[in-house]
């Protein structure tokens, strides 16, 4: 997950194919109040607001608002992916709020097809704390895969993204890279990149979490080796399973 140099190549490659999407939530596309069923977004359980606060617009003046007091929501917003999607790379920008559970995490989360075993998820939590999964790619624990810096109330770029022809997945948090567990041969394609709120211990005294999320991106992925651009600083670019 990184910056300037790879945004220009995620032009480069977004122009040359039908996936890519992005938005900064804006009107007259999205209007304020919940997400679901705008420009095609599913939030079933409404956790996501389109709000004009600005504190929530990291660019123009909308962005989402995330609020849950404790910690007992379905923390998942998506935008389907087109069928047969292989290597695909997301971005979103994430806002923690300072009042905030520390173990209350925000990022993106990759849903695979349904003969899929995977999980692919990556968080960060408003003091630093990066989690994800690791070990094996079937296991759907979350761990914690290391800190960014202290970044409650600050503007923080998260990107995961696949390469199905290597099974390799890539995340990154603020420029940091995170490699997470290889796929397995039974994953053959991506349903959707999520933009998801995860309290990663229930048993935290302070089950708040509360973000603003903004300019979330996703863009295919043609060759292995533009993976790497995400090792080095590309700033672009999965549910239904997971809920049940």
């Amino acid at each position: 997950m990184r910056k300037t140099f790879a945004l220009l190549a995620l032009c480069v490659v977004s122009g040359a194919f039908a996936l890519p999407y992005s938005t900064s939530f804006e009107a007259p596309t999205f209007t304020t109040g919940n997400l679901n069923g705008q420009d095609g977004w599913e939030d079933t359980l409404n956790s996501y607001v389109v709000t004009n606060t600005p504190a929530a617009a990291r660019t123009g003046s909308q962005g989402l608002v995330y609020n849950d007091p404790n910690g007992t929501d379905f923390p998942w917003a998506f935008r389907q992916l087109p069928i047969n999607t292989t290597n695909a790379l997301a971005s979103v920008w994430v806002k923690p709020g300072a009042n905030s559970g520390s173990t209350f995490a925000f990022g993106l989360d990759m849903i695979f097809d349904p003969l899929s075993p995977d999980f692919a998820t990556i968080l960060v939590a408003n003091n630093g704390d990066v989690y994800g999964t690791q070990g094996t790619s079937t296991n759907i624990n979350l761990n914690l895969l290391g800190n960014v810096g202290n970044v409650s109330e600050t503007w923080v770029n998260v990107t995961l993204g696949t390469d199905l022809a290597n099974r390799q997945v890539i995340a990154s948090v603020n420029g940091t890279t995170f490699t997470l567990p290889t796929l397995s041969l039974a994953t053959n394609s991506i349903l959707d990149i999520d933009i998801t709120s995860i309290l990663v211990n229930p048993s935290a005294t302070n089950k708040l979490g509360f973000a603003y999320f903004d300019d979330y991106t996703v863009a295919a992925v043609p060759e292995p080796s533009l993976m790497l651009l995400a090792g080095m600083g590309l700033a672009a670019v999965a549910r239904k399973r997971r809920r049940a």
